[in-house]
């Protein structure tokens, strides 16, 4: 049983467990919400996440594909959903971690006031983590299927303008001439125009990636 004088002091313990003391301390936990993308404003990357958040990023700009300025905003803005909930992730189990710890410590010490009053804000905290990690992974699966739609429209798009730009494009070159496909509305680039004349077959169906292919969030 613990005396008094330690049910009071874990008593002023738990009064003192609001957050960082240091100012760099509080300037990080400030920082927490924005620096994790958690309200999905933003995201400031540390040093160290800089290296990491790239490579996240390229590997969906590789599974997707984007070829304008559209697809390729909402190629980023997926990657940015998703990386936020890989660090909500991160918050989620250290702060789990923390819970555990604390409870093991406090029901040791058998005082059920401190207890409460260090493991409510702990919780709500945790509570708060998995409401954002709800909303962004709401907010992924939008932008996925969004992404995933215009994809297919360009797929389909290519597939039916390919033999009429291919004959433009074989004019353009027995007289010697540059073709540009965009300057006469086509979407189809140089590329796929060149594939489509060695009897490449393109898909008339966007390539839908591997699931988790790309998904460095688990």
């Amino acid at each position: 049983m613990s005396s008094q004088q330690q049910i009071d002091a874990n008593r002023q313990n738990a009064q003192k467990s609001t957050g960082p003391t240091s100012e760099a301390g509080r300037k990080r936990s400030s920082l927490n919400a924005t620096k994790h993308g958690m309200t999905g404003q933003t995201l400031i990357l540390s040093p160290e996440e800089k290296e990491s958040y790239e490579a996240h990023v390229k590997s969906y700009f590789e599974k997707y594909k984007p070829y304008d300025a559209v697809t390729t905003q909402f190629t980023q803005q997926l990657a940015d959903a998703l990386w936020s909930v890989n660090q909500i992730f991160v918050q989620q189990s250290n702060l789990i971690a923390l819970i555990n710890a604390a409870t093991a410590e406090l029901n040791e010490a058998g005082d059920a006031l401190a207890a409460a009053t260090t493991l409510a804000p702990l919780s709500k905290t945790l509570h708060t983590y998995t409401i954002y990690e709800t909303r962004r992974r709401r907010t992924a699966a939008a932008l996925e299927q969004k992404l995933e739609a215009l994809l297919q429209a360009y797929a389909e798009q290519v597939h039916e303008e390919l033999p009429l730009a291919a004959k433009v494009a074989n004019q353009h070159k027995a007289k010697g001439k540059p073709f540009d496909p965009a300057a006469y509305g086509f979407v189809c680039s140089a590329e796929q125009i060149e594939q489509f004349l060695l009897g490449q077959e393109l898909p008339k169906k966007h390539q839908k990636p591997a699931s988790g292919a790309a998904d460095t969030t688990e």
